[in-house]
């Protein structure tokens, strides 16, 4: 538990200073706001590498016994040389899990390997390694201190490449991490990685500086107090569970699924196959689709229904039912009255009207508050607990245009929020996201009518669709679109 920040000029030393809005800002003095700014998350101890022109320079305190003003003193009593061009630094908070009475130098970071036929590396590193004991006993390590980030520069002894250190994270390391990796047998590359921990990276195209830190507020609110122009620096994301390399030629980011991917082109129906899905599954048009899509391209297909006590709850699970039959997929219904006891919404309270056709299907009449976010955060625990790969969502561009939760801006924020509160990260799909009504339906009718068949739409809960509220109205107007008949019953 920590936080960890540097830079990295690939094309040569960073110099004494650079000059934004008239003023003459020291590096000196910028890095001096980060380390105290950075000292958020890391009290007990404060440790960098910095190398450039000769033999790196490798220093560390403790802090545990530092008063505030003492405290202080180290953060500033460091320099960034003019000849360095790149910074590796590390403040540290002693996680309960490794508390240590005599708390050394030894014990902190960065940590840096021995030097093997011209071959160093430093790591700076937040979050915590679980098999450090498994990489002691596999590479015969002898350390003399117990922190399980002293094994990591022996974990990327190789690493002089972007895809070998990608590989080393995803088949040699088990635990939690964000870390900068610095090789010398690779002078010119700076390696970053995260999972859920926290990184980012800001960018000066003026100066050609990198800088990293655990939280960009760190390095804004140094810029600001240098006064120094925010516009100049440009923040770099990188997604949880992804890499980073920068060199000469500029940043590269790749996620760590990304490893090993076959360069070939395979069927997309092998690409998925096997792989399981969970589609939450009202019984209606969109999320039968959805599941037929997915169905073809080869995944495993299992339903996750909701039944919140809407109107039209039994005619629901009925169908959902029969559905979960036809793709012969294991249904699960949850059942709960958080919408019902909220109410507020013509689909959970019969007192309110439904609204009408075209009304309904350009207004957001028939809302439920947050419903999709409350339906997909359970199917995630869902997801979680029996190791899906995905999560599927009917979602299309039609609903999309009334309903916030039916867009592509919310379906990708929620995946990434599952990739950093999830063991399994689940991927949310919706492939039905850049399709219209009309185009989803003459997707399903070409390729599954049956199942089309057995779908229900309507609001209401009656034995036929109505065809005058929101949802078949707009299903009414799809098939018409298409010169198609609608296999389900309706209303005279």
């Amino acid at each position: 538990m920590c936080s960890i920040f540097g830079f990295f000029k690939p094309s040569g030393a960073i110099g004494d200073s650079f000059e934004e809005n008239g003023f003459k800002i020291p590096w000196k003095s910028l890095f001096h706001k980060i380390t105290e700014n950075s000292s958020e998350r890391g009290k007990d101890a404060f440790g960098y590498v910095k190398f450039g022109r000769g033999a790196p320079i490798v220093n560390k305190w403790s802090l545990k016994n530092y008063s505030t003003h003492q405290k202080e003193n180290a953060y500033y009593g460091w320099g960034v040389d003019e000849d360095s061009w790149g910074l590796l630094a590390n403040n540290r908070a002693e996680p309960e899990t490794e508390f240590q009475k005599d708390f050394q130098e030894k014990d902190f970071q960065p940590f840096t390997s021995p030097t093997l036929s011209g071959n160093t590396v430093h790591v700076v590193h937040n979050g915590l390694v679980s098999n450090d004991a498994e990489i002691r006993e596999r590479l015969k390590l002898n350390l003399d201190t117990e922190t399980d980030s002293a094994v990591l520069p022996y974990v990327f002894r190789q690493a002089t490449y972007f895809q070998g250190f990608l590989r080393d994270i995803k088949y040699k390391l088990k635990g939690s991490y964000a870390l900068a990796v610095y090789n010398t047998l690779s002078p010119d590359k700076l390696f970053l990685y995260r999972d859920f921990n926290p990184l980012t990276v800001l960018y000066n195209k003026q100066e050609n500086v990198y800088i990293f830190a655990s939280f960009e507020k760190y390095v804004r609110e140094a810029i600001s107090k240098c006064k120094g122009n925010q516009l100049n620096w440009a923040t770099i994301d990188i997604p949880p569970y992804s890499g980073a390399v920068i060199s000469k030629k500029g940043i590269e980011i790749a996620s760590i699924d990304s490893v090993d991917d076959s360069q070939k082109k395979e069927p997309v129906q092998e690409l998925f196959f096997g792989k399981k899905a969970l589609i939450v599954m009202s019984g209606g048009l969109d999320s039968v689709v959805a599941a037929i899509m997915m169905k073809n391209m080869g995944f495993k297909l299992d339903f996750l229904h909701f039944s919140y006590e809407g109107r039209a709850q039994e005619k629901e699970i009925s169908a959902v039912k029969d559905l979960a039959e036809h793709f012969n997929a294991n249904l699960e219904i949850f059942k709960f009255d958080l919408f019902k006891n909220l109410g507020g919404s013509s689909l959970v309270d019969r007192n309110i009207d439904l609204a009408d056709g075209k009304e309904g299907a350009e207004h957001a009449k028939d809302w439920i508050p947050a419903r999709n976010t409350v339906f997909t955060a359970i199917a995630a625990a869902y997801a979680d607990r029996f190791k899906y790969d995905a999560i599927v969502l009917g979602l299309n561009l039609s609903e999309g245009m009334t309903f916030p939760d039916n867009t592509t801006e919310y379906f990708e924020t929620f995946s990434r929020v599952l990739s950093l509160g999830t063991m399994q990260r689940p991927k949310i799909i919706c492939p039905l996201s850049n399709m219209t009504k009309h185009e989803l339906v003459l997707y399903g009718m070409r390729e599954d009518p049956d199942a089309i068949k057995l779908s229900y739409s309507c609001y209401t809960g009656n034995d036929k669709h109505c065809g005058t509220c929101a949802s078949c109205y707009l299903r009414k107007i799809a098939f018409k679109m298409n010169n198609l008949n609608d296999p389900a019953d309706f209303e005279d």
